[in-house]
Protein backbone atom coordinates (compact mmCIF):
# COMPACT_ATOMS: atom_id res chain seq x y z
CA UNK A 1 0.00 0.00 0.00
CA UNK A 2 1.45 3.36 -1.00
CA UNK A 3 1.82 5.97 1.77
CA UNK A 4 -0.61 8.85 1.91
CA UNK A 5 1.08 11.58 -0.11
CA UNK A 6 1.13 15.17 1.05
CA UNK A 7 2.14 18.04 -1.17
CA UNK A 8 5.31 19.85 -0.11
CA UNK A 9 4.23 23.05 -1.81
CA UNK A 10 2.20 25.86 -0.35
CA UNK A 11 -1.15 24.29 -1.11
CA UNK A 12 -4.59 25.55 -0.23
CA UNK A 13 -7.97 26.07 -1.84
CA UNK A 14 -7.09 27.56 -5.24
CA UNK A 15 -9.51 30.24 -6.38
CA UNK A 16 -12.77 30.87 -4.61
CA UNK A 17 -13.16 33.65 -2.06
CA UNK A 18 -12.64 34.36 1.62
CA UNK A 19 -15.49 33.20 3.84
CA UNK A 20 -17.31 35.74 5.98
CA UNK A 21 -17.14 35.59 9.76
CA UNK A 22 -19.54 32.94 11.16
CA UNK A 23 -20.61 31.95 7.61
CA UNK A 24 -19.59 28.35 8.41
CA UNK A 25 -19.73 28.13 12.23
CA UNK A 26 -19.23 24.33 12.17
CA UNK A 27 -15.74 24.59 10.61
CA UNK A 28 -12.98 23.17 12.80
CA UNK A 29 -9.28 23.89 12.30
CA UNK A 30 -6.86 21.09 13.22
CA UNK A 31 -3.16 21.82 13.83
CA UNK A 32 -1.11 18.64 13.58
CA UNK A 33 2.53 17.53 13.83
CA UNK A 34 3.30 14.74 11.38
CA UNK A 35 5.60 11.76 11.90
CA UNK A 36 8.41 13.78 10.24
CA UNK A 37 8.02 16.57 12.80
CA UNK A 38 6.53 19.03 10.30
CA UNK A 39 3.39 20.97 11.13
CA UNK A 40 0.38 20.81 8.84
CA UNK A 41 -3.28 21.71 9.13
CA UNK A 42 -6.57 20.10 8.25
CA UNK A 43 -10.25 20.92 8.39
CA UNK A 44 -13.07 19.31 10.31
CA UNK A 45 -16.80 19.64 10.94
CA UNK A 46 -18.48 20.11 14.33
CA UNK A 47 -21.49 17.75 14.54
CA UNK A 48 -22.29 18.06 18.28
CA UNK A 49 -20.96 19.92 21.30
CA UNK A 50 -18.25 17.25 21.71
CA UNK A 51 -17.64 15.66 18.28
CA UNK A 52 -15.77 16.67 15.13
CA UNK A 53 -15.68 14.83 11.78
CA UNK A 54 -12.45 14.80 9.78
CA UNK A 55 -10.55 12.35 7.57
CA UNK A 56 -8.30 9.53 8.78
CA UNK A 57 -5.40 10.85 6.71
CA UNK A 58 -5.28 13.88 9.03
CA UNK A 59 -4.98 11.91 12.27
CA UNK A 60 -3.27 8.56 11.63
CA UNK A 61 -0.51 7.15 9.40
CA UNK A 62 -2.02 4.52 7.12
CA UNK A 63 1.03 2.21 7.22
CA UNK A 64 2.05 2.32 10.89
CA UNK A 65 -1.41 2.97 12.40
CA UNK A 66 0.22 5.50 14.70
CA UNK A 67 -1.61 8.73 15.28
CA UNK A 68 -0.14 12.09 14.43
CA UNK A 69 0.32 14.63 17.21
CA UNK A 70 -2.96 16.56 17.13
CA UNK A 71 -1.89 19.76 18.88
CA UNK A 72 -5.12 21.73 19.04
CA UNK A 73 -8.60 22.10 17.56
CA UNK A 74 -9.92 25.61 16.94
CA UNK A 75 -13.58 26.47 16.37
CA UNK A 76 -15.24 29.78 15.58
CA UNK A 77 -12.24 31.50 13.97
CA UNK A 78 -11.97 32.46 10.30
CA UNK A 79 -8.37 33.68 10.52
CA UNK A 80 -6.37 31.19 12.58
CA UNK A 81 -3.26 33.41 12.78
CA UNK A 82 -4.92 36.02 14.98
CA UNK A 83 -6.55 35.69 18.38
CA UNK A 84 -10.17 36.19 17.39
CA UNK A 85 -12.47 36.63 20.38
CA UNK A 86 -14.96 34.27 18.76
CA UNK A 87 -12.47 31.39 18.64
CA UNK A 88 -12.49 28.41 21.02
CA UNK A 89 -9.38 26.24 21.31
CA UNK A 90 -9.84 22.67 22.56
CA UNK A 91 -7.92 19.45 23.10
CA UNK A 92 -9.13 15.97 22.13
CA UNK A 93 -10.00 12.94 24.25
CA UNK A 94 -10.62 10.14 21.75
CA UNK A 95 -10.31 9.42 18.04
CA UNK A 96 -12.33 6.65 16.38
CA UNK A 97 -11.47 5.37 12.90
CA UNK A 98 -12.81 2.47 10.80
CA UNK A 99 -10.87 -0.79 11.11
CA UNK A 100 -8.41 -1.78 8.38
CA UNK A 101 -7.63 1.70 7.11
CA UNK A 102 -4.16 0.46 6.11
CA UNK A 103 -5.87 -1.52 3.34
CA UNK A 104 -8.12 1.12 1.83
CA UNK A 105 -8.26 4.76 0.88
CA UNK A 106 -8.66 7.31 3.73
CA UNK A 107 -12.04 7.42 5.41
CA UNK A 108 -13.98 9.39 8.04
CA UNK A 109 -12.62 9.79 11.57
CA UNK A 110 -14.65 10.95 14.59
CA UNK A 111 -12.84 13.08 17.20
CA UNK A 112 -14.26 13.40 20.72
CA UNK A 113 -13.32 16.74 22.28
CA UNK A 114 -11.87 17.00 25.78
CA UNK A 115 -14.83 19.15 26.86
CA UNK A 116 -18.04 20.50 25.30
CA UNK A 117 -17.83 23.61 23.17
CA UNK A 118 -19.92 26.68 23.99
CA UNK A 119 -22.44 27.29 21.22
CA UNK A 120 -22.38 30.89 19.96
CA UNK A 121 -23.14 32.69 16.70
CA UNK A 122 -19.64 31.62 15.60
CA UNK A 123 -19.71 28.00 16.85
CA UNK A 124 -22.64 25.79 15.79
CA UNK A 125 -22.91 22.13 14.72
CA UNK A 126 -23.71 21.13 11.15
CA UNK A 127 -26.59 18.87 10.11
CA UNK A 128 -25.86 15.34 8.94
CA UNK A 129 -27.60 14.33 5.70
CA UNK A 130 -30.84 12.36 5.64
CA UNK A 131 -30.44 8.60 5.79
CA UNK A 132 -32.34 8.26 2.49
CA UNK A 133 -30.77 11.35 0.94
CA UNK A 134 -30.61 11.82 -2.84
CA UNK A 135 -27.36 11.66 -4.78
CA UNK A 136 -27.44 15.48 -5.26
CA UNK A 137 -26.21 15.27 -8.87
CA UNK A 138 -25.93 18.79 -10.36
CA UNK A 139 -26.69 20.40 -6.99
CA UNK A 140 -24.59 23.43 -6.06
CA UNK A 141 -22.31 22.98 -3.02
CA UNK A 142 -19.63 24.99 -1.23
CA UNK A 143 -16.21 23.59 -0.30
CA UNK A 144 -14.34 25.18 2.61
CA UNK A 145 -10.79 25.02 3.95
CA UNK A 146 -7.71 26.92 5.16
CA UNK A 147 -4.78 25.18 3.48
CA UNK A 148 -1.57 23.60 4.67
CA UNK A 149 0.53 26.36 6.25
CA UNK A 150 0.69 30.03 7.14
CA UNK A 151 -0.22 31.18 3.63
CA UNK A 152 -3.64 29.60 4.08
CA UNK A 153 -4.59 31.30 7.32
CA UNK A 154 -8.03 32.64 6.31
CA UNK A 155 -10.95 30.32 5.63
CA UNK A 156 -11.84 30.20 1.95
CA UNK A 157 -14.83 28.82 0.08
CA UNK A 158 -15.45 27.52 -3.44
CA UNK A 159 -18.79 27.07 -5.19
CA UNK A 160 -18.98 23.97 -7.38
CA UNK A 161 -21.38 21.28 -8.62
CA UNK A 162 -21.89 17.62 -7.62
CA UNK A 163 -21.03 15.09 -10.34
CA UNK A 164 -22.76 11.79 -11.04
CA UNK A 165 -21.29 8.57 -9.66
CA UNK A 166 -20.29 7.52 -13.17
CA UNK A 167 -18.42 10.76 -13.80
CA UNK A 168 -16.75 10.43 -10.41
CA UNK A 169 -15.46 6.93 -11.20
CA UNK A 170 -14.35 7.77 -14.72
CA UNK A 171 -12.42 10.97 -14.07
CA UNK A 172 -11.00 10.69 -10.53
CA UNK A 173 -7.24 10.09 -10.64
CA UNK A 174 -5.32 7.72 -8.34
CA UNK A 175 -8.36 6.72 -6.30
CA UNK A 176 -8.64 2.91 -6.52
CA UNK A 177 -11.83 0.91 -6.11
CA UNK A 178 -14.17 3.89 -6.12
CA UNK A 179 -17.76 3.13 -5.21
CA UNK A 180 -20.50 5.65 -5.89
CA UNK A 181 -22.03 4.68 -2.55
CA UNK A 182 -18.88 5.61 -0.62
CA UNK A 183 -17.75 8.78 -2.38
CA UNK A 184 -19.21 11.99 -3.73
CA UNK A 185 -17.37 14.17 -6.25
CA UNK A 186 -17.59 17.70 -7.59
CA UNK A 187 -16.18 19.48 -10.57
CA UNK A 188 -13.57 22.20 -10.12
CA UNK A 189 -15.99 25.08 -10.36
CA UNK A 190 -14.40 28.43 -9.52
CA UNK A 191 -11.41 26.77 -7.85
CA UNK A 192 -9.97 23.60 -6.46
CA UNK A 193 -9.91 21.75 -3.15
CA UNK A 194 -6.30 20.72 -2.45
CA UNK A 195 -4.43 18.18 -0.32
CA UNK A 196 -4.09 20.55 2.59
CA UNK A 197 -7.84 21.06 2.84
CA UNK A 198 -8.30 17.42 3.86
CA UNK A 199 -10.97 16.83 6.49
CA UNK A 200 -13.05 19.81 5.45
CA UNK A 201 -16.73 19.52 4.52
CA UNK A 202 -18.79 19.66 1.36
CA UNK A 203 -21.55 22.09 2.39
CA UNK A 204 -25.03 21.90 0.86
CA UNK A 205 -27.81 24.40 1.53
CA UNK A 206 -31.34 22.97 1.47
CA UNK A 207 -33.46 25.96 0.48
CA UNK A 208 -36.75 24.31 1.48
CA UNK A 209 -35.56 23.50 5.00
CA UNK A 210 -33.33 26.59 5.18
CA UNK A 211 -30.50 24.52 6.64
CA UNK A 212 -26.94 23.54 5.76
CA UNK A 213 -26.05 19.85 5.47
CA UNK A 214 -22.64 18.17 5.25
CA UNK A 215 -22.57 15.80 2.28
CA UNK A 216 -18.89 14.85 2.24
CA UNK A 217 -15.52 14.92 4.00
CA UNK A 218 -12.44 15.81 1.92
CA UNK A 219 -9.48 13.46 1.79
CA UNK A 220 -10.31 10.57 -0.55
CA UNK A 221 -8.56 11.88 -3.66
CA UNK A 222 -5.02 12.82 -4.57
CA UNK A 223 -5.18 16.36 -5.87
CA UNK A 224 -1.45 16.53 -6.52
CA UNK A 225 0.16 19.90 -7.24
CA UNK A 226 -3.06 21.91 -7.10
CA UNK A 227 -1.48 25.25 -7.88
CA UNK A 228 1.03 24.46 -10.63
CA UNK A 229 -0.38 21.38 -12.36
CA UNK A 230 -2.11 21.83 -15.72
CA UNK A 231 -4.14 18.68 -15.00
CA UNK A 232 -6.86 19.61 -12.53
CA UNK A 233 -8.54 16.55 -11.00
CA UNK A 234 -12.05 16.57 -9.67
CA UNK A 235 -12.71 16.94 -5.94
CA UNK A 236 -13.30 13.57 -4.25
CA UNK A 237 -14.97 13.33 -0.82
CA UNK A 238 -16.06 10.48 1.44
CA UNK A 239 -19.87 10.45 1.30
CA UNK A 240 -21.15 11.20 4.83
CA UNK A 241 -24.47 9.51 4.07
CA UNK A 242 -22.68 6.17 3.67
CA UNK A 243 -21.11 6.46 7.15
CA UNK A 244 -24.14 7.45 9.25
CA UNK A 245 -24.17 4.18 11.23
CA UNK A 246 -20.47 4.56 12.05
CA UNK A 247 -20.95 8.19 13.09
CA UNK A 248 -23.97 7.29 15.24
CA UNK A 249 -22.15 4.48 17.01
CA UNK A 250 -19.11 6.66 17.71
CA UNK A 251 -20.85 9.88 18.74
CA UNK A 252 -24.56 9.26 19.33
CA UNK A 253 -25.34 11.86 16.65
CA UNK A 254 -28.11 10.75 14.28
CA UNK A 255 -29.30 12.08 10.95
CA UNK A 256 -32.69 13.85 10.69
CA UNK A 257 -35.83 11.89 9.89
CA UNK A 258 -37.33 12.77 6.52
CA UNK A 259 -40.99 11.80 6.87
CA UNK A 260 -42.67 12.62 10.16
CA UNK A 261 -45.59 10.26 9.51
CA UNK A 262 -43.67 7.14 8.45
CA UNK A 263 -44.71 4.03 10.38
CA UNK A 264 -41.74 2.75 12.42
CA UNK A 265 -40.18 -0.48 11.18
CA UNK A 266 -37.50 -2.81 12.57
CA UNK A 267 -34.04 -1.33 12.13
CA UNK A 268 -31.03 -3.55 11.60
CA UNK A 269 -27.77 -2.29 12.99
CA UNK A 270 -24.94 -3.59 10.84
CA UNK A 271 -21.96 -5.19 12.54
CA UNK A 272 -19.27 -2.53 12.73
CA UNK A 273 -15.66 -3.22 13.57
CA UNK A 274 -13.78 -0.04 14.37
CA UNK A 275 -10.59 1.11 16.02
CA UNK A 276 -10.40 3.42 19.00
CA UNK A 277 -7.21 5.49 19.02
CA UNK A 278 -6.09 6.81 22.40
CA UNK A 279 -3.64 9.56 23.31
CA UNK A 280 -0.74 7.11 23.79
CA UNK A 281 -0.96 6.13 20.13
CA UNK A 282 -2.36 2.64 20.72
CA UNK A 283 -5.32 1.36 18.72
CA UNK A 284 -7.95 -0.80 20.39
CA UNK A 285 -10.23 -2.74 18.05
CA UNK A 286 -13.88 -3.11 19.02
CA UNK A 287 -16.59 -5.15 17.31
CA UNK A 288 -20.24 -4.24 17.69
CA UNK A 289 -22.58 -7.22 17.22
CA UNK A 290 -25.42 -7.15 14.72
CA UNK A 291 -28.84 -6.80 16.30
CA UNK A 292 -32.35 -5.96 15.27
CA UNK A 293 -34.48 -3.56 17.30
CA UNK A 294 -38.08 -2.59 16.71
CA UNK A 295 -39.16 0.97 17.36
CA UNK A 296 -42.48 0.92 19.21
CA UNK A 297 -43.19 4.64 19.38
CA UNK A 298 -46.53 5.61 17.89
CA UNK A 299 -46.57 8.10 15.01
CA UNK A 300 -46.40 11.65 16.31
CA UNK A 301 -49.60 13.68 15.70
CA UNK A 302 -47.97 16.64 13.98
CA UNK A 303 -48.92 18.44 10.80
CA UNK A 304 -47.78 21.61 9.08
CA UNK A 305 -51.30 22.40 7.94
CA UNK A 306 -52.10 25.99 8.81
CA UNK A 307 -48.54 26.67 10.03
CA UNK A 308 -46.06 29.10 8.57
CA UNK A 309 -42.56 27.95 7.61
CA UNK A 310 -40.26 27.51 10.59
CA UNK A 311 -39.39 25.33 13.58
CA UNK A 312 -41.93 23.79 15.97
CA UNK A 313 -41.60 21.76 19.18
CA UNK A 314 -42.32 18.05 19.25
CA UNK A 315 -45.87 17.72 20.66
CA UNK A 316 -45.05 14.26 22.05
CA UNK A 317 -42.95 15.73 24.87
CA UNK A 318 -42.39 19.00 26.72
CA UNK A 319 -38.69 18.12 26.96
CA UNK A 320 -37.66 16.69 23.59
CA UNK A 321 -34.36 16.48 21.76
CA UNK A 322 -36.36 16.53 18.50
CA UNK A 323 -38.17 19.35 16.75
CA UNK A 324 -40.10 19.78 13.51
CA UNK A 325 -39.35 22.09 10.61
CA UNK A 326 -42.18 23.09 8.29
CA UNK A 327 -41.43 24.03 4.71
CA UNK A 328 -43.99 24.20 1.88
CA UNK A 329 -45.86 20.90 1.96
CA UNK A 330 -43.30 19.11 4.15
CA UNK A 331 -42.80 18.30 7.82
CA UNK A 332 -39.29 17.15 8.75
CA UNK A 333 -38.10 15.94 12.13
CA UNK A 334 -34.65 17.05 13.31
CA UNK A 335 -32.55 16.00 16.29
CA UNK A 336 -30.71 18.47 18.52
CA UNK A 337 -26.98 17.90 19.15
CA UNK A 338 -26.16 15.41 21.89
CA UNK A 339 -27.15 16.64 25.36
CA UNK A 340 -29.44 19.45 24.15
CA UNK A 341 -33.24 19.77 23.85
CA UNK A 342 -35.44 22.04 21.78
CA UNK A 343 -36.29 25.36 23.44
CA UNK A 344 -39.52 26.51 21.76
CA UNK A 345 -39.52 30.03 23.26
CA UNK A 346 -36.32 31.00 21.46
CA UNK A 347 -36.49 28.48 18.61
CA UNK A 348 -33.09 26.83 19.13
CA UNK A 349 -31.56 23.79 20.84
CA UNK A 350 -30.60 24.58 24.42
CA UNK A 351 -29.45 22.99 27.67
CA UNK A 352 -32.27 21.09 29.45
CA UNK A 353 -32.05 23.22 32.60
CA UNK A 354 -33.06 26.27 30.51
CA UNK A 355 -36.25 24.62 29.22
CA UNK A 356 -39.36 24.86 31.40
CA UNK A 357 -40.69 21.40 30.54
CA UNK A 358 -37.51 19.58 31.54
CA UNK A 359 -36.76 18.24 34.99
CA UNK A 360 -34.21 20.30 36.85
CA UNK A 361 -30.98 18.48 37.66
CA UNK A 362 -30.31 17.49 41.26
CA UNK A 363 -27.58 19.36 43.09
CA UNK A 364 -25.04 16.92 44.50
CA UNK A 365 -22.49 18.18 47.01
Amino acid sequence: MRPIRRSTITSRIVGGSEAMANEFPWMAHLLIRGSDGQLFQCGGTLISDTHVLTTTRCVVHNQTNKIYDLLKITLGANDITVGENSGQVLDWKKIVIPAGIELVEPDIAVITLSKPVTFTDYVQPACLPFADDTDHVNDSVLLTGWGENSSGSVLRTIQTTVLSGGQCQQTARKVPALSANDVICTEQGSGQHCNADDGGPMNYYNAKLKRWFILGVAGRGDSGDCINSTIKPINVFTRVGSRLDFIRDCSGVVSPITNANTTPTPEEFTTISYQETTEDGNINETTMETSTETTTNQPVPFTCTGKTDGNYPNPASSCSANFYTCSPGNASLFACPSGLVYHAEIGVCDWPFNVAGCKKPLLIF
